[in-house]
């Protein structure tokens, strides 16, 4: 194991046939495993086997993959999704089927996103929309068993550690797994300075739904909202153009999890699922009055899934560089100043300081830059 630097998945954990291993917030704010009673451990290795951070590559390779376009026929579900609704239709046709769906819900009550299970496309319905937060998995995932059939919902590193586990288990044929486009996630004390921000400002204690995206504004990136429910009425909104605090940390990739940055395997075509799934951004298709689902088909049933959504979605092939188009490409870089921003964020420091600083310090190394150039 390595408590040092890792996705956070959690699999570790549900692996363990003695219970050995938990999860906890760092004190950077993210997910790790932790050491709950060692002299209990087996030594196993049951927990290294399944971790996609200690293995190199990926656990199944993409063959063949096959790019579409897609978004759902249903009204409804294009407005209360963040992009074309393929995700809630892929949960939604598998349901029927008589699979179990596991996917991430805001909880309002742990102030966090978590993975959930339903066998109900009803109960299902919380997984609608983007969350930019690392999911707390555990629970959800020790409910994953081989007798019924799954769709899994998850970000790249969960699922590549998920299909690890389901190999060892022998019973990968008994899912379904579906990961994203995925940015990086960013430390929980962001979230929990900007949600106190917020309380302050708009005087309220508890929220019962956090919106990361709608599309009142139409579903372009530079209208991304944030809105809060109280009482099950919207109490404020940030939007990124009108410089949300939360968006403009999230994409300043100051305070992402270390493992986001080099130690990154999943950008672009890089996937372990049968289905990824994103927000469209090529510009072929800006005019488009529908909000667009990017999809890559990795595997024989992922293609297979997406040829019977044609039923409930608008379904069109288009080539790998049209879909992927806008999608982040490569690693990112950690930069010198990262451990300095999650301290000042896990002290409670102004967002706006925070934000203040990041800017200056990057209109410094581009006056440098322009300096050297120069010479």
């Amino acid at each position: 194991m390595n408590n040092g630097c890792c996705y956070g998945c959690g699999v570790c954990v549900v692996s363990c046939p003695k219970d050995v291993i938990g999860i906890k917030l760092s004190d950077e704010g993210f997910y790790v495993p932790a050491i709950l009673n060692e002299d209990k451990c087996i030594n196993c290795g049951l927990c290294q086997k399944v971790c996609a951070y200690l293995n190199s590559g990926l656990s199944r390779s993409p063959l063949n993959v096959k790019g579409f376009i897609i978004y759902s026929k249903d009204e409804k579900v294009q407005r209360s999704c963040s992009s074309g609704g393929v995700g809630f239709e892929i949960a939604k046709l598998l349901i029927e089927k008589g699979y179990k769906a596991c996917g991430v819900k805001y909880s309002s009550v742990n102030e966090r996103a978590e993975h959930f299970v339903s066998d109900d496309i009803g109960g299902f319905e919380e997984s609608k929309g983007s969350k930019y937060l690392q999911s707390y998995s555990v629970d959800a995932f020790k409910k994953l068993n081989g007798k019924d059939k799954w769709v899994v919902f998850g970000a790249p590193c969960q699922i590549d550690s998920l299909v690890r586990w389901a190999k060892q288990r022998k019973v990968e044929d008994n899912f379904v797994f579906v990961d994203f486009f995925c940015h990086g996630v960013p430390s929980y004390h962001l979230w929990n300075n900007y949600l106190g921000f917020n309380k302050k400002k708009y005087g309220f204690n508890t929220i019962e739904n956090v919106k990361f995206r709608d599309k009142r504004n139409g579903h372009g990136c530079n209208s991304w909202t944030m809105s809060f429910v109280s009482g099950w009425k919207e109490i404020a909104s940030s939007m990124l153009k009108d410089k949300d605090l939360f968006y403009r940390l999230f994409l300043s990739n100051e305070c992402l999890n270390k493992a986001c940055y080099d130690e990154c395997k999943y950008k672009g075509q890089n996937s372990s699922a049968d289905i990824r799934i994103g927000d469209l951004w090529n510009k072929k298709y800006q005019e488009s009055n529908n909000a667009l689902s990017a999809v890559f088909a990795n595997t024989n049933q992922g293609r297979y899934i997406i040829d019977q959504l044609c039923d409930c979605c608008v379904v069109e092939k288009e080539d790998l560089c049209v879909v992927s188009e806008g999608q982040m490409t490569h690693k990112l870089k950690m930069s010198k100043i990262r451990a300095g921003v999650i301290n000042d964020l896990s002290k409670g420091k102004s967002l706006k300081a925070i934000i203040f600083y990041i800017a200056v310090i990057h209109k410094l190394k581009q006056q440098i830059r322009k300096i050297f150039k120069g010479r």
